[in-house]
């Protein structure tokens, strides 16, 4: 036996409604529609059932307006708190500079004003430089080197040279304050040599023992 199909139309709704706010637009729209249609006044259950709709619909964007003015007063009160913090901080130092001022440097003053000392860690001494090596460049007629950097370091003397055997071929040193030396404007594909050694003032000689030569190749 075949199953008898029977054509009967069964209404929906196509406008998205997957928001709030495309809730209320398409209530909205279909109230109006509801209760404007030449068939509204015949049908009794759709009125109740379209002013119960109507009820929510109103309830929906009464919400969303509290969520709004809820949300812009949650944002003035967030700005207003970093504001607050900033200030807060401000006031901390200048209580902070007023009790060293007016300690003098003696530690058991400030600890009675319930306060704690701060402790001074000494920088350590620097160390010849390692992890120095070349490092190719992209860019035609350039040689570049890199090594490992230590935290605090106050900077390096860098020199070059084209035969490390013969001192006539020595660069002046030059300072660096990164971890990195370029060389540019140099011969593509010649060899040049590199070594580094780190400025301490805290050390003897102001500067530690220079690291070996390193071969750098100029980019071509």
């Amino acid at each position: 036996m075949s199953k008898i199909v029977i054509d009967r139309a069964v209404p929906v709704l196509t406008e998205p409604s997957h928001t709030p706010a495309a809730r209320i637009a398409a209530g909205a729209v279909h109230i109006a529609a509801l209760q404007n249609s030449p068939e509204w006044a015949s049908a009794p259950d759709v009125q109740t059932a379209t002013e119960g709709w109507l009820v929510e619909n109103d309830s929906l964007e009464a919400s969303v307006k509290t969520i709004a003015e809820l949300e812009s007063k949650l944002s003035a009160a967030r700005s207003a708190q970093v504001a607050a913090m900033r200030r807060w901080d401000t006031r901390k130092r200048v209580v902070l500079s007023a009790v060293e001022t007016a300690c003098d440097g003696s530690k058991d003053r400030v600890q009675r004003f319930g306060l704690s000392v701060a402790t001074r860690r000494p920088v350590p001494l620097a160390v010849v430089p390692e992890g120095l090596q070349s490092r190719r460049s992209n860019t035609t007629g350039v040689a570049s080197v890199v090594w490992t950097t230590r935290k605090g370091n106050r900077g390096y003397m860098v020199q070059h040279a084209t035969n490390p055997d013969d001192p006539s071929t020595f660069s002046t040193p030059i300072v660096s304050s990164k971890g990195k030396f370029r060389l540019s404007g140099q011969t593509p594909g010649e060899t040049l040599y590199c070594r580094v050694r780190a400025i301490d003032p805290d050390l003897p000689n102001g500067q530690t023992d220079y690291t070996p030569w390193v071969a750098m190749m100029v980019s071509s």
